[in-house]
């Protein structure tokens, strides 16, 4: 069975698309299975198209201020891939982006807040699978934050990355452009 694909289920589709691209690679990276100027340009790619991703997520949605929160959503991954993709190629240290990623994690939590305050504005699924995406990002940023800080392996946060790009990105992207999930109720 099938739903309407509607222009927010596309745009959120097309950005968590690219934002499990810029996981895996980091993944990738973590796990020394690339370097980080490679990482930093993918990083880069993928948060200059999910900033345009976002900023049209808003655009097309200026009436429904829940899908104007999803919009935001992306718009801050998409400063935060751009933030690490040019840590990455110019080389500078993990210690400032592990600590904006302290703040990223915690605006994470407020938005699991804020979907299940706003349930009601999204399909069961939908609701679910963004509540659960913001939980799992929470924990990725933070991870990057343990790594700063000698807290933890980088192959371990590596292979969370690569999981959660599967699970929270990938597959769900590929069910709302399908029409197997929407977003709206």
């Amino acid at each position: 069975m099938t739903v309407p694909i509607t222009s927010a289920d596309a745009l959120t589709a097309c950005g968590f698309f690219f934002f499990g691209l810029a996981f895996i690679t980091l993944a990738m990276m973590a796990l020394g299975k690339g370097k980080a100027e490679g990482a930093g340009t993918v990083f880069i790619f993928v948060g200059a198209i999910n900033a345009i991703l976002g900023f049209m997520l808003v655009w097309a949605n200026l009436a429904n201020p829940v899908f104007i929160s999803v919009g935001f959503l992306v718009l801050i991954f998409a400063f935060t891939w751009l933030v690490a993709g040019i840590i990455n190629i110019r080389g500078y240290d993990l210690m400032p982006l592990g600590n904006a990623n302290i703040m990223s994690g915690l605006m994470m939590l407020a938005f699991a807040a804020f979907f299940i305050m706003n349930r009601a504005a999204f399909s069961t699924v939908g609701g679910v699978w963004l509540i659960v995406n913001c939980l799992s990002w929470a924990f990725t940023f933070w991870s990057i934050t343990l790594v700063a800080h000698g807290k933890m392996q980088l192959a371990t946060a590596g292979r969370a990355a690569l999981v959660m790009g599967f699970y929270t990105l990938w597959i769900p992207a590929a069910l709302l452009l399908t029409g197997v999930i929407s977003l709206s109720p």
